[in-house]
């Protein structure tokens, strides 16, 4: 993803440990163990909240959780890392209208610096790709290069297998 002038200096991955789901949980820290295991990735943790549903119409009552904090952890690291001087190009990759702020931020106070937004396959918000300063998309061949091998072996011996359902 990176252009021929681009030295990448960092790469920070945001997420919130799986509570509600044994199997998504252990898929989650597998994934996590083996990207903790072959990079140097800093990740930064949101939560899940509670979260119960009531239907109106019929009065079913069920919890599905909300995500907290991720955004916000994005957005506070992203501006500090423009503010501290720590990047020349940001390449952001995410879905979430909720980061137009800190890019607006930044682009105002921080005018040498430049966003690109990462355009996974999927919904995008417009907003936010108009307010980055360029946008690519990611295609297939970038996924297939960007993930992490069908087996990683940890320091201590155990073995990490990919899941079938992340082929």
């Amino acid at each position: 993803m990176l252009r021929r002038n681009q030295k990448l200096e960092a790469v920070k991955y945001f997420t919130a440990k799986v509570i509600n789901n044994v199997s998504k949980r252990q898929k989650q820290n597998f994934y996590l163990e083996a990207l903790q295991e072959l990079t140097n990735v800093d990740i930064f943790f949101g939560r899940y909240q509670p979260n119960e549903i009531n239907c109106n119409t019929c009065g079913a009552c069920w919890s599905a959780p909300k995500e907290k904090k991720t955004d916000v952890n994005i957005a506070t690291q992203m501006t500090a890392d423009a503010f501290l001087d720590n990047f020349d190009d940001a390449i952001l990759i995410t879905r979430d209208s909720d980061l137009v702020p800190p890019v607006e931020m930044i682009k105002k106070h921080c005018t040498n610096k430049k966003i690109a937004l990462a355009i996974a396959p999927g919904s995008i918000s417009n907003e936010l790709k108009q307010k980055v300063n360029y946008s690519f998309y990611m295609n297939k061949r970038i996924f297939r290069l960007s993930q992490l091998p069908e087996e990683v072996k940890k320091s201590n011996g155990y073995l990490i297998r990919k899941p079938q359902s992340w082929i």
